[in-house]
């Protein structure tokens, strides 16, 4: 019995590690993140409280997805220093996955099959068409991989 209670506690110690690594490595991601916004300007930099979002996906009361929405920096002097007509870098976080892209906006949905996605109105240049053209993506999470279909 003190064999398996043993080896029951190292397993929690090493996906504990492992937990608190992918939330180190992913607050260690978004931190560089907001130093290079910061960075970029040569005023008063301010990230708005809404700039950053997490999110748990698999109901498991650990975040697996970090979204940094450059919308929420703004930079003294500079009203389009992080914003255009394609929209703003949205940057995707996991523990094992990192993406980013110029979205117009983005939200998490549920589909008919209770999987959370976060789907992204884009410019339509992104799906071949003129900027005013409704264009969309959605991205899913499997297993801390960030999934997208490919055109």
């Amino acid at each position: 019995m003190l064999i398996l209670r043993s080896f029951v506690i190292a397993i929690f110690i090493v996906f504990g590690g492992i937990i608190g690594a992918q939330a180190s490595s992913m607050n260690f991601t978004l931190d560089k993140l907001v130093a290079d916004g910061s960075a970029d300007c040569k005023g008063n930099f301010e990230l708005d409280d809404n700039a950053v979002k997490r999110f748990d996906f698999n109901s498991d009361d650990e975040f697996d997805l970090v979204v940094l929405d450059e919308s929420g920096f703004s930079c003294e002097g500079s009203a389009s220093m992080y914003c255009g007509s394609a929209g703003c870098t949205v940057h995707l976080i996991t523990p094992v996955d990192y993406s980013s892209g110029y979205v117009r906006s983005w939200e998490i949905i549920t589909t008919a099959t209770d999987q959370r996605v976060i789907l992204f109105s884009l410019h339509g240049i992104s799906c071949e068409e003129a900027g005013t053209t409704p264009c969309y993506n959605v991205i899913s999470i499997f297993e801390g991989r960030l999934v997208s279909a490919v055109r």
